[in-house]
């Protein structure tokens, strides 16, 4: 069986004292065989985060929230997923925050995708229809499906649905579907053995050492 995927997502959120005590208490943290955790912090964190994991040989990796849609050059303000290959394992797109506040659509997703897959990045592309992978190729994706209704809401949906749905992802010719959409440590373990998901985008519950910790020990 192949390993689920625990993506920590952690938005714009944390200082860099506040990251420092999160990694301290999270260090604790066992991860279970068949679980493979990832943590994406700001752009601002990624550098200290690196730092720790790597001296500390903390049993997670790191990934950046966005990627630029352009290469390196005259593009002031963004972040070029050559630089991101600098910090960062994983780099996740299109999280509905983003097609929502900043009107991203389809095509800019689709290209910074390739500007991802260029560098060999591995990507996460959160969807919340089927015509949003519309533009998009399987090889080399995992498809993060996130209700709109279950996000930051506390009311996660209905393991049916999500299941329903992410067979539908699978149907279409990607492999890898994991669920997002307030996720926390008691309902953690029946998204994960919905047999067509193969893992959890986990926003809010991320921030606390703990729950991290709790999340992850119940996920098997």
């Amino acid at each position: 069986m192949k390993n689920k995927l625990l993506a920590f997502n952690w938005k714009s959120n944390k200082t860099k004292i506040e990251t420092k005590d999160w990694l301290v208490d999270a260090s604790s943290v066992e991860v279970p065989e068949g679980i493979q955790v990832v943590v994406f912090p700001p752009f601002t964190l990624l550098d200290v985060m690196n730092g720790y994991i790597r001296v500390n040989s903390l049993p997670f990796s790191i990934g950046a929230q966005d990627v630029s849609p352009y290469g390196k050059g005259a593009y002031t303000g963004e972040v070029s997923a050559e630089q991101v290959k600098e910090f960062s394992e994983y780099v996740l797109i299109g999280h509905s925050e983003r097609r929502s506040n900043l009107k991203e659509d389809n095509e800019l997703i689709s290209k910074k995708v390739d500007q991802a897959l260029s560098q060999e990045l591995k990507i996460i592309v959160c969807v919340s229809s089927l015509d949003e992978l519309s533009g998009l190729k399987p090889e080399g994706l995992v498809i993060a499906y996130e209700p709109i209704n279950a996000i930051g809401t506390g009311n996660a949906s209905d393991p049916k649905d999500v299941e329903e749905m992410a067979k539908k992802i699978k149907d279409v010719g990607f492999q890898n579907v994991i669920y997002g959409g307030s996720v926390n440590s008691e309902n953690i373990k029946t998204f994960l053995d919905l047999p067509s998901i193969d893992g959890a985008l986990i926003g809010g519950e991320s921030l606390d050492p703990k729950s991290f910790i709790n999340i992850i020990g119940n996920a098997v």
